[in-house]
Protein backbone atom coordinates (compact mmCIF):
# COMPACT_ATOMS: atom_id res chain seq x y z
CA UNK A 1 0.00 0.00 0.00
CA UNK A 2 1.49 3.36 -0.95
CA UNK A 3 1.45 6.23 1.09
CA UNK A 4 0.17 9.25 0.31
CA UNK A 5 2.81 11.48 2.30
CA UNK A 6 6.50 10.99 2.46
CA UNK A 7 6.93 13.40 5.73
CA UNK A 8 7.70 11.84 9.13
CA UNK A 9 7.18 13.72 12.32
CA UNK A 10 9.05 14.03 15.56
CA UNK A 11 8.46 15.60 19.01
CA UNK A 12 10.54 16.28 21.81
CA UNK A 13 9.51 15.14 25.50
CA UNK A 14 9.46 18.61 28.01
CA UNK A 15 10.15 19.00 31.36
CA UNK A 16 7.24 17.43 33.67
CA UNK A 17 6.77 14.38 30.94
CA UNK A 18 7.97 11.86 32.93
CA UNK A 19 4.86 9.69 32.91
CA UNK A 20 5.14 9.84 29.08
CA UNK A 21 9.13 9.07 29.11
CA UNK A 22 8.01 6.22 31.52
CA UNK A 23 5.70 5.01 29.02
CA UNK A 24 7.36 5.54 25.80
CA UNK A 25 10.73 3.80 27.53
CA UNK A 26 8.34 0.81 28.51
CA UNK A 27 7.73 0.00 24.78
CA UNK A 28 9.77 -1.79 22.56
CA UNK A 29 11.58 0.45 19.65
CA UNK A 30 9.76 -1.41 17.14
CA UNK A 31 6.50 -0.79 18.85
CA UNK A 32 7.00 3.21 20.01
CA UNK A 33 5.83 4.69 16.73
CA UNK A 34 2.78 2.11 16.73
CA UNK A 35 1.84 3.63 19.73
CA UNK A 36 2.17 7.05 19.35
CA UNK A 37 0.31 7.19 16.32
CA UNK A 38 -2.54 5.01 18.48
CA UNK A 39 -2.77 7.36 21.08
CA UNK A 40 -2.95 10.80 18.93
CA UNK A 41 -5.38 9.30 16.75
CA UNK A 42 -7.52 8.57 20.02
CA UNK A 43 -7.15 11.92 21.65
CA UNK A 44 -8.34 13.45 18.17
CA UNK A 45 -11.42 11.04 18.48
CA UNK A 46 -11.67 12.01 21.62
CA UNK A 47 -11.63 15.89 21.14
CA UNK A 48 -13.66 15.34 18.76
CA UNK A 49 -16.59 13.42 20.86
CA UNK A 50 -16.28 16.03 23.60
CA UNK A 51 -16.58 18.75 21.12
CA UNK A 52 -19.84 17.32 19.99
CA UNK A 53 -21.44 16.63 23.27
CA UNK A 54 -20.48 20.00 24.42
CA UNK A 55 -22.37 21.55 21.20
CA UNK A 56 -25.11 19.47 22.36
CA UNK A 57 -25.04 20.61 25.98
CA UNK A 58 -24.93 24.19 24.42
CA UNK A 59 -27.82 23.62 21.87
CA UNK A 60 -29.90 22.15 25.15
CA UNK A 61 -28.70 24.97 27.05
CA UNK A 62 -29.98 27.55 24.52
CA UNK A 63 -33.10 25.66 24.57
CA UNK A 64 -33.87 25.85 28.09
CA UNK A 65 -33.16 29.16 28.27
CA UNK A 66 -35.15 30.26 25.70
CA UNK A 67 -37.88 28.16 27.06
CA UNK A 68 -37.64 29.98 30.84
CA UNK A 69 -37.55 33.14 29.16
CA UNK A 70 -40.99 32.35 27.50
CA UNK A 71 -42.44 31.24 30.69
CA UNK A 72 -41.66 34.37 32.26
CA UNK A 73 -42.86 35.86 29.35
CA UNK A 74 -46.69 34.56 29.51
CA UNK A 75 -46.52 34.83 33.38
CA UNK A 76 -46.15 38.63 33.24
CA UNK A 77 -48.45 38.50 30.32
CA UNK A 78 -51.28 36.67 32.70
CA UNK A 79 -50.40 38.66 35.69
CA UNK A 80 -50.47 42.41 33.64
CA UNK A 81 -53.85 40.68 32.04
CA UNK A 82 -54.90 40.35 35.70
CA UNK A 83 -53.66 44.11 36.83
CA UNK A 84 -55.96 45.28 34.41
CA UNK A 85 -58.98 42.97 35.14
CA UNK A 86 -59.05 41.56 31.65
CA UNK A 87 -59.51 37.90 33.31
CA UNK A 88 -62.19 37.47 35.82
CA UNK A 89 -62.49 33.91 37.70
CA UNK A 90 -65.52 32.57 38.23
CA UNK A 91 -66.41 29.71 40.89
CA UNK A 92 -69.05 27.17 40.31
CA UNK A 93 -71.69 27.18 43.15
CA UNK A 94 -73.18 23.89 43.78
CA UNK A 95 -76.49 24.36 43.86
CA UNK A 96 -77.62 22.16 46.74
CA UNK A 97 -74.83 21.31 49.48
CA UNK A 98 -72.90 18.16 49.58
CA UNK A 99 -73.92 16.60 52.43
CA UNK A 100 -77.49 17.52 51.57
CA UNK A 101 -77.39 15.91 48.66
CA UNK A 102 -75.83 12.57 49.74
CA UNK A 103 -78.84 12.38 52.53
CA UNK A 104 -81.08 13.29 49.55
CA UNK A 105 -79.85 10.03 47.27
CA UNK A 106 -79.33 7.87 49.80
CA UNK A 107 -83.32 8.47 50.86
CA UNK A 108 -83.93 8.24 47.50
CA UNK A 109 -82.42 5.09 46.57
CA UNK A 110 -84.37 3.59 50.33
CA UNK A 111 -87.68 4.79 48.78
CA UNK A 112 -87.07 3.19 45.47
CA UNK A 113 -85.73 0.06 47.01
CA UNK A 114 -89.17 -0.29 49.03
CA UNK A 115 -91.03 0.23 46.26
CA UNK A 116 -89.08 -2.54 44.31
CA UNK A 117 -89.78 -4.59 47.35
CA UNK A 118 -93.61 -3.64 47.70
CA UNK A 119 -94.07 -4.06 43.76
CA UNK A 120 -92.66 -7.64 43.56
CA UNK A 121 -94.76 -9.06 46.10
CA UNK A 122 -97.54 -7.31 44.27
CA UNK A 123 -98.82 -5.07 47.10
CA UNK A 124 -98.74 -2.01 45.03
CA UNK A 125 -98.42 -1.23 41.14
Amino acid sequence: MEQKWKKRYSFRLKAGDDELYELLEGLADSKRSEAIRRMLLFACRTIAEEKQESDKHEAVWKELQAMREMAENHHQELLNQLAKEQITFTQKKDPVPRKENEKRLTEKALNDSAAAMMTSFGIID
